[in-house]
């Protein structure tokens, strides 16, 4: 039976399983995707449930609800995916960590935009009643209006929110995009991406092919699955091919958002033959790239980068409906020169506890430290020079 851990006359935390999800769960799940305060695909029950169906073998993952009483509707207010976790890196006692898997590129929680104070202070309540001394938020939007309003309620109770390991991701909004605006930002890469077609053309037929939703089918998702297996991803087994747990998670999860109209592919074709696919995930008017596969044997036209190129012409004819697009990527990625809208990524330390205020901030001290030490080996000595002045 699931848990229900906290309970106010307008709302209740409830502690779920894979087991408590049933057919009304995940609609009113996916309703509560529309009302996000911000939306993220990586936290659609279209995401997390073939998260917990294959790669959560140990079913170490819960999921934090909160929702309207059943006399009042049973509304899914807010979902977060806990995981305790022994100590780690970020802070050295068992604690909780908002994690998924290393297929999930964004993190976070899911919260209704209309009621996001009051059930963000319901959350964090029932953090500090389970005693566990902090929560850690990796990869998550911590520039957005979710984790504001985190950190408000951390400051108000004296109790540390710290961020570590932060960038500067890419993004776009579809509908500033298009042929004129790369023309205009990056002539010299759509002159390449010109000569790179036309190279191609040479050789057979060129042409892109999307997949909207209902379109994808399963030839869509195998030639995607064998594409993303070619080259060293497949080499170092680090493609989704490699384990067969993840490649079912994204056969089901590819599927369930096609059946949503939440997902689109980007083909590039030569001839007959696919030699680069990208995948794409949606969330009400959110959106975010998954994962790219290309053939390497045709690596010199950069047919990977012309899918994306693809993306960013046609984004605001295919696209307009959809807000932003988080791209999904580390710092340094070649897709910063690409994208240009930029949204802070990185992980989010909250003390729930007067423990963990304390290891928190004790943490935090050995970080700076080290940060400190290793800042002064990699400086090069330079050239000082002293003028003295006389005092006025």
């Amino acid at each position: 039976m699931p848990t229900r851990s906290l309970v106010t006359p307008y709302f209740e935390v409830h502690s779920l399983q894979l087991g408590h999800l049933g057919p009304g769960e995940f609609a009113r799940w996916r309703d509560l995707e529309l009302r996000a305060l911000e939306p993220n695909p990586n936290l659609s029950p279209n995401f997390v449930i073939p998260v917990l169906r294959h790669l959560d073998s140990q079913g170490d993952i819960v999921l934090q609800v909160v929702r309207r009483p059943l006399r009042l509707g049973g509304e899914w207010m807010a979902v977060v995916p806990l995981r305790q976790v022994a100590a780690d890196r970020f802070l050295p006692v068992p604690h909780y960590k908002v994690e998924l898997s290393k297929h999930a590129f964004l993190s976070g929680l899911l919260v209704d935009a209309s009621q996001a104070q009051s059930v963000l202070e319901l959350i964090y309540l029932d953090w500090q009643k389970h005693s566990t001394p902090g929560v850690v938020m990796e990869t998550c939007r911590s520039d957005g209006p979710t984790f504001r309003l985190l950190r408000q309620l951390a400051q108000q109770q004296g109790l540390l929110c710290l961020e570590v390991d932060g960038f500067d991701r890419a993004g776009m909004v579809p509908t500033e995009m298009g042929e004129a605006d790369l023309q205009r930002r990056l002539p010299s890469r759509a002159k390449k991406r010109r000569s790179h077609l036309k190279k191609l053309s040479a050789l057979a037929e060129v042409s892109f092919r999307w997949w909207m939703g209902r379109e994808i089918d399963d030839g869509v998702i195998e030639r995607f699955l064998a594409l993303e297996n070619m080259g060293w991803k497949g080499e170092n087994g680090s493609s989704l091919l490699s384990r067969p747990n993840e490649a079912a998670f994204f056969r089901e999860m590819i599927r369930s958002f096609a059946a949503q109209e939440q997902a689109w592919f980007v083909e590039l074709w030569l001839g007959d033959r696919v030699i680069a696919s990208s995948s794409n995930l949606r969330s009400g008017r959110g959106a975010a790239a998954f994962k790219i596969g290309y053939d390497p044997e045709f690596s010199a036209y950069a047919p990977g980068i012309n899918c994306e190129l693809e993306l960013m012409c046609a984004a605001p004819q295919r696209l307009s409906d959809v807000d932003d697009i988080d791209s999904g990527t580390v710092a340094g990625s070649y897709v910063e020169e690409l994208w240009p809208r930029r949204h802070r990524v990185a992980t989010v330390i909250f003390a729930t506890s007067a423990l963990g205020q304390v290891v928190l901030g004790a943490a935090n001290g050995v970080r700076s430290i080290k940060r400190v030490l290793r800042e002064r080996r990699t400086a090069q000595p330079t050239a000082v020079t002293v003028q003295e002045t006389a005092p006025a």
